[in-house]
């Protein structure tokens, strides 16, 4: 069983920030870029120096995978019930390596299933290797025109145009 939390995070002091105690506590209050007022808890870092303290704006889940690994991840969700939506996935799918209706590279490739082949090829990078592989270029040329009117489709089509004409002339 899962859980989702948020995150506690430290930033650096900001120059403008004037330091003030509440209830026993050491508080820092400044005024950000936008010109909002903000306010924040002090904390010591790891090299000695004060830092701002603040609580993740998105949640957390902690679950244990298909292999029995405690992970972390980053559910991207700024609500609970989301998020714990979110772990509910995590963990059923874990739940399916489990049983071995999966196997733990097909679940690792599920992440990628929602990412354009575009962004992977990119990602990844065009490596030619031969004269019909496909490059990254030629690929987003066709995901953004999937109807296929770009150049070599409208050569080709020509050809079997004319292919076909002289085929009719000769009968």
């Amino acid at each position: 069983m899962g859980t989702v939390f948020k995150k506690t995070v430290t930033k650096v002091m900001p120059a403008n920030a004037e330091r003030f105690t509440k209830k026993g506590q050491r508080w820092v209050r400044w005024i950000d870029a936008k010109g909002k007022t903000r306010t924040a808890a002090v904390t010591i870092g790891n090299d000695g120096s004060e830092r701002l303290s603040f609580e993740s704006r998105t949640y957390y889940a902690k679950y244990r995978d298909g292999a029995g690994i405690v992970r972390v991840v980053a559910t991207g969700c700024k609500d609970e019930t989301a998020a714990r939506s979110v772990l509910a996935d995590l963990e059923r799918r874990g739940e399916l390596v489990k049983a071995g209706l999966m196997t733990s590279a097909e679940e690792s490739a599920i992440g990628f299933q929602c990412v354009p082949m575009v962004k992977l090829l990119e990602v990844v990078g065009s490596p030619k290797t031969g004269p019909g592989d496909m490059t990254v270029r030629s690929s987003r040329r066709r995901s953004k025109n999937p109807g296929g009117d770009d150049e070599r489709t409208k050569e080709r089509e020509a050809d079997q145009a004319h292919a076909a004409r002289n085929l009719e002339g000769s009968r």
